[in-house]
């Protein structure tokens, strides 16, 4: 009955945060997510909603590429300047314009799977949060809610 009741007032507030098109700036821009003091990780008072830690799980993959393109490209650059590492220039542009592009269009998708969840047109969690993409496990196919972190089947 408590569990029961625990997870409802959950959905209640992850409900209470959804809503129209201002919902995404709503989510990060909540207080919630933005430390109170300089001392917050020692207290351990504030952790980030399930709201921030989906869009996290969206969007970092794709920043992660992009800026990890741009570094090794940078790397690869500044060999270009001896001799023996003359030859990795040209591919240092190549590397870094194709993980900008790879990011962007990650980064594009991840927008496009956040309207089509706003909208109810992705699987949702009994939670409100968006669930990942299907993996093949021990018991079948599932998919892991990105808002609360909890696996259900794909039946």
């Amino acid at each position: 009955m408590r569990k029961r009741q625990a997870s409802q007032r959950r959905q209640d507030e992850w409900q209470g945060r959804r809503g129209g098109p201002g919902h995404i700036l709503a989510i990060v821009s909540s207080a919630e997510i933005a430390p109170r003091s300089a001392s917050w990780r020692r207290r351990g008072d504030v952790s980030m909603n399930r709201g921030a830690r989906m869009l996290l799980q969206l969007f970092a993959p794709a920043l992660v590429i992009a800026a990890g393109g741009i570094a090794a490209g940078t790397v690869l650059l500044e060999l270009g300047d001896t001799p023996a590492g003359a030859a990795f220039a040209p591919i240092a542009r190549s590397l870094q314009l194709g993980s900008v592009c790879a990011g962007f269009t990650m980064m594009m998708y991840s927008f496009w799977r956040l309207w089509r969840w706003e909208r109810g047109l992705e699987p949702q969690c009994p939670c409100g949060g968006l669930l990942s993409r299907p993996a093949s496990g021990r018991r079948g196919h599932t998919r892991r809610c990105l808002g609360c972190r909890r696996t259900h089947s794909e039946n």
